[in-house]
């Protein structure tokens, strides 16, 4: 699957995306599925509650959290 998010114009951000397949599984999973719970993205991308923590952090102006605690992909904030 290519994902293609047209709000990354730092082609340097979006090559750190790309590097992990960490990374590409959770941006994938709310491409598809929207705003999400924690354990909701753990559950669909089977990866392990650390590895999501660390990478949710380093997804920093490509993912957010709302104040529902649900993770969404952002429009370039």
């Amino acid at each position: 699957m290519i994902l293609f998010f047209p709000f990354m114009e730092d082609r340097k951000a979006y090559l750190r995306v790309l590097r992990s397949p960490a990374r590409k599984a959770i941006l994938a999973y709310l491409a598809e599925n929207g705003p999400s719970r924690f354990m909701d993205i753990k559950r669909g991308t089977g990866l392990s509650t650390g590895v999501i923590y660390h990478h949710l952090r380093s997804l920093e102006g490509f993912v957010a959290q709302d104040t529902n605690r649900m993770y969404r992909l952002t429009e370039g904030e």
